[in-house]
């Protein structure tokens, strides 16, 4: 089953105010260095042309923003979510609930109309929510002549088809219990640094994101110096929110299981593995105040190395107030636990 559609980014109203910020910056950078531009160099004809390719750029975001393009595909064991470049696999052991709402929302742009929309929920074992949201093209004119028929689109909307063909395939999978074991295990997971280390990294990142600039800048000592430490700036800053969250996976077969962070891989063989052992603790992020969290450590020892991979946990705070068991229910479906016993099944 495959559903194709297009919806308006909640971060549309951001990129607006962003791209209102930075065009007075731009303004501001021009007016404040126009009487030094000279005509014949490069850095001069890239500023003078600044606002045209960044009106250029903001008015595709907006308009992509706009009318982002999403595919679902339903196959028999997983369902497949693409925006732009992301892609989400979701498989159907894996999820725990989903449900499908209905709203009415006024217009928000100039052209659009009043319209319903469905909202598609789904909840995994982790907790973790994935929720699409997709207008519905109703037949305003059948409807004018039977209310009653506004239900019935409601219940054969795409969104309802697909509900309807998970569920029917969600207790199959359950019930094959050779899934995983046929299939293996693959998942992403978000990589853990403890306190000291993130902090050295924060402490290097920023050092390097000062220092190295003004030193070209000041070695170079023209405009050309400037707009290079400037990019510059910018590669440090991008690599500094890539290392705050590396992306982090692993994927365990029938013989072996690979870790996978910023493309370093790690291989380990189950005929190697002597002992696993999974753990759990609870930490106070120190840089970011306010964030608490659980983190789950799985070690794994060889014969001549112990691996140990951290990851943070995604817990249901609210759920666990009102049922503490549910606590210790998200620790024993953690993905870290799943792969331990994934492990333990095959090494039997």
């Amino acid at each position: 089953m495959k559903i194709n559609y297009n919806y308006r980014s909640n971060f549309l109203p951001i990129i607006n105010l962003l791209g209102l910020c930075i065009s007075f910056g731009i303004i501001g950078i021009i007016s404040s260095i126009y009487d030094f531009l000279d005509d014949d160099s490069m850095f001069s004809i890239i500023i003078t042309l600044s606002p045209v390719w960044f009106g250029i750029i903001w008015i595709s975001c907006y308009f992509l923003f706009c009318y982002l393009p999403v595919e679902m595909v339903a196959e028999e064991n997983t369902l497949t979510v693409k925006v732009l470049f992301r892609k989400t696999v979701i498989r159907y052991p894996d999820i725990e609930s989903i449900s499908i709402d209905h709203e009415f929302k006024k217009a928000e742009l100039r052209g659009e109309h009043d319209g319903y929309y469905e909202i598609l929920k789904i909840t995994d074992i982790n907790k973790k929510e994935y929720v699409y949201f997709r207008k519905l093209e109703l037949d305003q004119d059948e409807i004018a002549k039977d209310p009653t028929l506004l239900t019935e689109q409601f219940e054969k909307s795409e969104f309802s088809q697909l509900k309807t063909y998970i569920e029917e395939h969600t207790p199959i999978m359950l019930a094959e219990s050779g899934y995983r074991e046929e299939n293996g295990m693959k998942e992403n997971y978000a990589y853990f640094y403890n306190n000291n280390k993130r902090i050295i990294i924060f402490l290097v990142c920023t050092f390097s994101m000062i220092i190295i600039p003004c030193l070209i800048a000041v070695a170079i000592n023209n405009l050309d110096g400037v707009l290079l430490a400037f990019i510059i700036f910018n590669l440090i800053l991008i690599g500094m929110i890539i290392l705050a969250n590396p992306p982090s996976s692993f994927d365990a077969d029938d013989k072996q299981v690979k870790f996978s962070c910023l493309g370093r891989k790690t291989t380990i063989r189950y005929a190697d593995i002597e002992k696993l052992k999974l753990e759990h603790s609870y930490y106070d992020r120190i840089i970011k105040s306010g964030e608490k969290r659980y983190v789950e450590t799985l070690t794994i020892s060889t014969k001549d190395i112990n691996y140990v991979f951290s990851a943070k946990m995604y817990i249901d705070y609210d759920r666990s107030a009102q049922n503490p068991a549910l606590l210790t229910k998200q620790f024993e479906d953690s993905k870290f636990s799943q792969l331990k016993r994934y492990i333990e099944e095959q090494m039997k």
